[in-house]
């Protein structure tokens, strides 16, 4: 099978650092599954903001009235459609226009985007909902990362096209802990609410760790307790096989372990936010103490792996940081049903699998 990928982040870049043993595969979207089962993926190159040429930075300026998706990288893979079986978007913001050019019947390659996030509501709905429908309808199978979302796009588009995958962990990347650990450690790029947890253990003996990106941990550390220690990476991306950007995971993992449980503090959330740490937490089997995000599937308090907490709730989080120090002993049992659950049944290799018998069923049904 030939597939084409559209993503809003170098992939490449990513397979580098997959390659490397510096980051974990369920990042790739099951793509380097696809390549050593003998799948041939091509994937469209991506450009930043400052990359762009200047006719597409005025063309995104039409995005707060009509979400196209990325004109820029839609155009240069135009002329591939015959070449490839399938179109997959890992991250359902890139294939909009393509999606409309389907729905005309001008463009001949399935698509299917892996949607995230759940669509935000706007003052220009009644102009884009007519648009929207037919995008959807360009749209040949949409698995999505939260049944909430799939549910929220089905009533949407009055369908029943969306439905949830279950995205998991590179259980090779990840060395399971076997220890009990101490304190707290946080990292996150994305609506964390860093804040609320150094409330939370200001003045207390809770050892406290955050990694964070700059100018994103959104509070005065000036006069930070001696119990809480904040690092700090530049907000850029990383080069494979170098010292920079942001804080490597492999590195980040050195820091998981040596933890009595692992935070994702988060503002109120409207996205999928805190998803792919709760993936670290499965992959290394630590604990989690966890803001309550509708998005999530996964039910970390029924599976028996950590605790959900209000937004903002730092009493709340104080409580619970304690608990697990008072109780090392089920913070480790906790730990092991979380590694358990992503041997089980929510890893990296079942997702690509997943994903591969939507491929394959989608081309039978396109040969009948």
């Amino acid at each position: 099978m030939k597939i084409l990928v559209l993503n809003n982040y170098p992939l490449d870049r990513v397979s580098k650092e997959v390659a490397l043993g510096e980051t974990a595969n369920h990042l790739l979207y099951g793509i380097n599954f696809f390549e050593s089962w003998g799948h041939k993926c091509h994937i469209a190159e991506t450009w930043s903001q400052k990359q762009l040429p200047f006719k597409y930075k005025i063309l995104k300026r039409v995005h707060y009235f009509q979400n196209l998706g990325d004109l820029k990288q839609q155009s240069e893979v135009l002329s591939l459609s015959n070449k490839f079986d399938v179109l997959y978007a890992p991250c359902g913001t890139q294939t909009q226009w393509l999606q409309f050019l389907r729905y005309k019947k001008k463009y001949p390659t399935p698509i299917i985007s892996l949607v995230h996030h759940p669509p935000l509501n706007g003052k220009l709905d009644f102009f884009r909902n007519g648009f929207n429908q037919k995008i959807w309808k360009g749209l040949d199978v949409v698995p999505c990362l939260s049944q909430y979302t799939a549910d929220l796009m089905n009533l949407r588009h009055n369908s029943q096209k969306a439905f949830t995958v279950n995205w998991g962990p590179d259980l090779s990347f990840y060395k399971p802990s076997n220890s009990h650990g101490e304190g707290i450690v946080i990292a996150g790029r994305t609506s964390r609410d860093f804040a609320t947890v150094i409330k939370a253990t200001q003045n207390t003996s809770l050892n406290t760790n955050i990694f964070y990106l700059q100018n994103n941990l959104g509070y005065n550390s000036d006069s930070l307790s001696p119990n809480i220690k904040l690092i700090c990476a530049k907000n850029e991306e990383p080069i494979p096989g170098k010292n920079s950007g942001w804080i490597k995971q492999e590195e980040l993992n050195k820091h998981y372990m040596e933890a009595r449980v692992i935070g994702i503090p988060l503002f109120e959330q409207t996205s999928l936010a805190g998803l792919t740490s709760l993936m670290d937490c499965l992959g290394i089997g630590k604990p989690v103490i966890m803001t309550k995000n509708p998005n999530i599937d996964i039910d970390i308090e029924k599976e028996g792996i950590g605790h959900w907490v209000s937004p903002g709730d730092s009493s709340e989080w104080r409580r619970l940081i304690q608990w697990y120090e008072n109780h090392p002993n089920e913070a480790l049992e906790m730990g092991k049903r979380a590694r358990a659950l992503a041997e089980g049944k929510i890893n990296s290799e079942l997702f690509a699998k997943k994903m591969m018998t939507l491929f394959s069923d989608l081309l039978d049904q396109k040969s009948i």
